[in-house]
């Protein structure tokens, strides 16, 4: 146990910032007795030490370490009566009210303190036990909310920035945020998102749900609102904008994350929409209100047309493709699409040609001169009749001159700059090329014409380049050396190969001029990986030909790079809905985990894991029977995923794999597999916020969830009597945290499908989770339950169970997150009152090792040692001091009593006397009080209070300590054998 004495000199040197450089190494040691003896340091008065510390910008540095010691502190019954309830916490936020008026360099100092407050609460709100701790208090967040309507724009535009972190938000940086943030990006950036992304849960979203549900209770929409809609002279544009896009992200977070009552209460925004139709109200309020408006509804707009349902069918991704909107994303569009198509398939032969004169193709050579808009319009709309087609190519040259401009020996569309301006002209030679292929008429036409043999002629020609270097042309005539491709649109004859590949008539074609040969040499060949990943992305892979084949060689060659790509293209593939995917697909996935790279395996896995999702290929993948578990923790939950089906349970029963992993299961991997979720689910909150991606903690597959899925798994699970063992856990008050949690996971995965929350149901399980999520005293055990109540509500009878104790989930088609209906009636958010244990009056205070003396010397000697605790008041301070130099100029001998050091040091314990005082104090005695055999027949031999020094010849010596007169940051060791300084 660390002396008491320690402690109170660890705070005085952590408090003065100013005057010690040892303020942090102090502080950073006094935290760490904190976490194990709170007790100790909240009598010294160390907790609130911390407190300060936490929000000031001299220790930025530590300010996580600080706040994770307070939140462990926090989190335990035993060990948050240390912490002042309503007081110490009260600390972080107490620099938000401070808006008086200050100099300049005054206001930047407060608004770095400002900064700091706002971090610490965002870190605090980052861990179910800090949420859950600053929610309990009602008045404490919302002091953070209601500090908006205080008339200060720089506490604003903090608060704001504070919020974003918050929720995950990427801050806005300029006022075009509307405009440029209105498209949704897939989790991995990839062009096409996942089909089955949206279909599993997200930890992330059950912690913002929370954190939505206690910001809206704090009244954080009307602030928004008030903040918004402000108009007046001198407001700053900037932060109104940040706080209606605050606004918004959380009305649309709110619609997918919280319940219908919930949504209700807010979505309607009564005080913004009667300012804006109130014509009462001074012009400027009602013109600020309606803007407000305005741009909510576009942001609303964007979000549903972005996020109305996933693409049916299967998707070409070649050709014209990838610039083409997919359909199926925005009904809206997709109508007026539809119809235009209607009417531009039904014009007259007269409109045709006058729609074809304003392309200017038909009128003048020069492309440039070209409406290469209204060509691709023609393209997609009236030349989609094959009526159509026949009369431009019997009337005009439209084509002749389109196919003419594509040839490399012209020298135009190949030797273009490659631009975004250019990849017009690309995608409307796929287009023409499209129109041709549909009919037999087209198809002649382009096998007449120069085009597709002088593309042939140039493959052949960077084919023997390869092969045979030294007998090849010189890099000038080549139009696909690097260079060229790297920075001409002769890069983009591969979307035109592409575009031939997706029609049976091209592909033969294709295969007649050998051109499937040459890209094989030029996939195969290393050292143009530029090259092969342009084929293997741009050709069609529909139908079971050549370009399967050319595929295949791509996934085994011998440059680990293109084999990379290749197997990552599997995926862009997979999400394309590729036809017989599940048989292919998946039969060149589990060829590529025996592949030599990890780079590559370990996509393969991923890939497969997302693939799994559709039965289909999940009962492919099990009849491979490849060695997932081999392969890393993403190889073995794709293992542990076979047991959710009866093949696959089968299987696995067949290798003797379920029984002895069931037994591991119990014993140690249950604890392992919830260390490792609240690792990832630690590393998430904790994450910055990127402007382009969305965290996702997903849930891993659990070895008793997946086995509960089937009915031969549910019978072996019931068997071993796994249930009971879970439930005994998880209610035992004295288990340790990490097994109780533990079995809250467990029973969470359980519970998530049909027929396992039926074992659940047997038990009451899900009633005895309610009540700790509600009741429990370990906070973070609390976060866990809310989790678990979410992966509960994954099916309709686990919604209607819990819909019985007042949780609900929102109204969508597969809801992930469940919330408590009512937060006045739920204590989720609240913590039990409990006494403070850490008075140094209190009855359990800790035990002292020197009392004062009972019989002073002296009346003066009495009256000094109330001056010296004076010291520690700062009403009294300045007055203490005056008396006290007195004394010691009128009465030295009083300075010299041994009582007196003892009594002096009994007060340097007791007292929490800043550094400044307690130097003070020791430069008013002299060096002979504290040697002087008096002195030490004070102190028993083994009181803490006695400071030793061991000497370098292992003698034990009697040491004490002075200041230095020569440094007032020094200090003078002197024992029986030498001095050190």
């Amino acid at each position: 146990m660390v002396p008491r004495c320690i402690v109170q000199a660890l705070r005085a040197v952590a408090e003065a910032i100013h005057t010690d450089p040892f303020a942090k190494p102090a502080l950073e040691t006094l935290s760490e007795i904190a976490a194990r003896n709170p007790k100790l340091v909240a009598v010294c008065g160390g907790m609130k030490t911390i407190f300060n510390a936490a929000i000031d910008p001299y220790f930025a540095d530590m300010q996580d370490p600080l706040l994770a010691t307070l939140l462990y502190i926090f989190d335990d019954t035993s060990t948050r009566q240390y912490v002042r309830p309503s007081t110490d916490i009260c600390i972080l936020f107490s620099p938000l009210s401070d808006i008086s008026t200050s100099p300049p360099n005054e206001i930047d100092d407060r608004s770095k303190i400002w900064e700091a407050s706002v971090k610490a609460i965002s870190v605090m709100l980052k861990s179910w036990t800090g949420l859950i701790t600053l929610a309990s208090d009602p008045l404490l967040l919302k002091s953070m909310v209601d500090t908006l309507f205080l008339p200060s724009w720089a506490l604003r535009g903090i608060i704001i920035d504070g919020l974003f972190g918050i929720f995950k938000m990427p801050i806005p940086k300029d006022t075009n945020w509307f405009a440029k943030h209105g498209e949704s990006v897939s989790p991995d950036g990839l062009d096409l998102p996942s089909r089955t992304y949206d279909e599993r849960p997200n930890l992330m979203n059950n912690f913002l749900s929370a954190l939505l549900l206690v910001f809206i209770e704090c009244g954080l929409v009307e602030a928004l609102v008030t903040v918004g809609e402000t108009q007046a002279e001198g407001a700053d544009t900037f932060v109104i904008h940040k706080a209606t896009v605050l606004l918004a992200e959380m009305l649309h977070m709110s619609s997918s994350l919280l319940s219908v009552t919930q949504c209700a209460k807010i979505q309607t925004l009564p005080s913004l929409v009667s300012t804006a139709v109130t014509f009462a109200l001074h012009d400027q309020e009602r013109v600020g209100a309606s803007h407000m408006v305005a741009n909510l509804h576009h942001l609303a707009h964007l979000k549903s047309r972005t996020q109305q349902g996933q693409p049916q069918g299967s998707l070409t991704v070649t050709g014209a493709n990838k610039w083409r909107r997919i359909k199926g994303r925005d009904k809206r569009l997709d109508k007026v699409d539809d119809i235009k198509k209607k009417m531009d398939f039904s014009i007259d032969e007269k409109q045709l040609l006058v729609k074809l004169q304003q392309t200017q193709v038909t009128e003048n050579k020069d492309f440039r001169r070209w409406a290469w808009d209204s060509i691709s319009e023609m393209l997609e709309g009236p030349l989609r009749n094959p009526m159509h087609v026949a009369t431009v190519m019997r009337q005009t040259k439209f084509f002749k001159r389109l196919l003419s401009f594509l040839r490399p020996s012209r020298r135009l569309f190949s030797t273009l700059p490659l631009s975004q301006e250019h990849m017009t002209y690309a995608m409307v030679g796929c287009q023409t090329l499209e129109i041709l292929l549909e009919s037999e008429q087209g198809t002649v036409f382009i096998a007449e014409s120069l085009f597709l043999k002088q593309l042939s002629e140039i493959l052949k020609e960077e084919a023997d380049m390869l092969e045979h270097p030294s007998t090849s042309r010189t890099s000038v005539s080549r139009f696909l050396d690097e260079n060229s491709i790297l920075k001409t649109m002769s890069k983009e004859y591969f979307s035109l190969i592409g575009t031939m590949s997706s029609f049976n008539r091209g592909a033969d074609m294709l295969r007649n001029l050998k051109v499937f040969v040459y890209l094989r040499t030029l996939v195969e060949t290393p050292g143009r990986l530029d090259l092969a990943s342009l084929i293997i992305t741009s050709l069609d892979y529909t139908d079971a030909d050549h370009a399967r084949v050319l595929f295949a060689k791509a996934l085994y060659c011998q440059t680990m790079a293109a084999r990379y790509f290749a197997t990552r293209h599997l995926r862009t593939l997979l999400r394309a809905g590729a036809p017989d995917f599940a048989s292919w697909g998946i039969d060149y996935l589990a060829k590529q985990l025996s592949d030599s790279d990890a780079k590559v395996w370990g996509t393969a896995v991923a890939i497969l894991d997302e693939a799994c999702d559709d039965p289909e290929c999940m009962e492919s993948l099990i009849t491979k029977a490849p060695p997932l578990v081999t392969l890393g923790k993403a190889g073995f939950d794709l293992w542990l995923r076979f047991l959710s089906t009866d093949t696959g349970f089968k299987h696995l029963m067949s290798v003797s794999f379920v029984e002895p992993e069931l037994e591991k299961w119990r014993n140690i991997e249950n604890v392992l597999y919830a260390a490792h979720l609240e690792a990832v689910l630690e590393e998430a909150f904790g994450s910055r916020v990127s402007s382009a991606t969305k965290r996702v903690v997903p849930i891993p597959p659990h070895l008793y969830g997946e086995l509960t899925k089937t009915a031969a798994g549910r019978a072996l699970f019931l068997e071993k009597k796994i249930l009971e063992g879970l439930v005994e856990d998880m209610m035992n008050i004295n288990q340790l945290p990490i097994k109780r949690r533990a079995a809250l996971w467990a029973l969470g995965n359980i519970g998530s499908s049909e027929s396992g929350l039926e074992i659940l149901e047997k038990e009451a399980v899900i009633e005895k989770i309610v009540r700790l999520a509600e009741t429990d005293p370990w906070l973070s055990l609390r976060g866990t339950c809310f989790n678990v109540i979410a992966m509960i509500s994954r099916t309709e009878k686990g919604r209607q169970r819990l819909d019985t104790f007042q949780w609900q989930t929102p109204n969508t088609p597969k809801p992930h997150t469940c919330v408590p209906l009512d937060l006045k009636r739920c204590s989720l958010f609240k913590v039990a009152d409990y006494a403070y244990g850490g008075s140094v009056a209190g009855d359990e205070a800790l035990p002292c090792d020197l009392e004062l003396s009972t019989q002073p010397a002296s009346s003066d000697h009495a009256t000094l040692i109330t001056q010296i605790g004076n010291l520690a008041n700062n009403v009294l301070l300045e007055k203490a001091t005056r008396t006290i130099k007195r004394l010691k100029t009128q009465k030295p001998e009083l300075f010299l009593s041994p009582q007196l050091a003892q009594d002096v040091l009994v007060l340097l314990e007791h007292q929490p006397f800043r550094l400044a005082i307690r130097r003070f104090l020791f430069a008013l005695l002299p060096e002979t009080a504290f040697s002087t055999p008096q002195f030490w027949s004070l102190f028993p031999a083994t009181t803490p209070s006695e400071v030793i020094m061991m000497t370098s010849g292992g003698v034990t010596d009697r040491t004490t300590i002075t200041p230095a007169s020569n440094s007032k940051n020094a200090f003078t060791l002197r024992t029986s054998n030498k001095t050190n300084k």
